[in-house]
């Protein structure tokens, strides 16, 4: 065989294999996230949504949040995705200062049944 056919056919046998490889890694992730897109709410009759939910606390009162982090690699079912990272979040507006705590993912804490 002449050496440019073979190296032609190498390499489209290379981006084919690659192609392939690529579509199965990501076929997954298409599907699952084709999956979930369009998915509506339904409101039953006669009741309406809170358009604005009523503040808890006063403007300007400092407040506390809990940030949760997850990687979505498909490794896990819709509803039963795990925390990848949870930061505690304090903000004082009055002071315009933030307080963020990192919290390990894996810290195992013991818990009394």
């Amino acid at each position: 065989m002449h050496p440019v056919r073979l190296a032609a056919l190498t390499v489209f046998c290379l981006l084919l294999s690659g192609t392939a490889g690529a579509a199965a890694y990501f076929f997954p992730v298409v599907v699952a996230g084709v999956g979930q897109t369009g998915q509506t709410v339904v409101v039953p009759p006669g009741s309406s949504p809170n358009a604005s939910p009523t503040p808890s606390a006063p403007p300007g009162a400092p407040f506390t949040v809990l940030l949760l982090g997850s990687d979505d690699d498909s490794k896990f079912q819709a509803d039963h995705v795990l925390t990848q990272s949870m930061i505690l979040v304090r903000v004082e507006p009055a002071t315009k200062h933030v307080t963020m705590l990192s919290i390990p993912r894996d810290l195992w804490v013991p818990l009394s049944t």
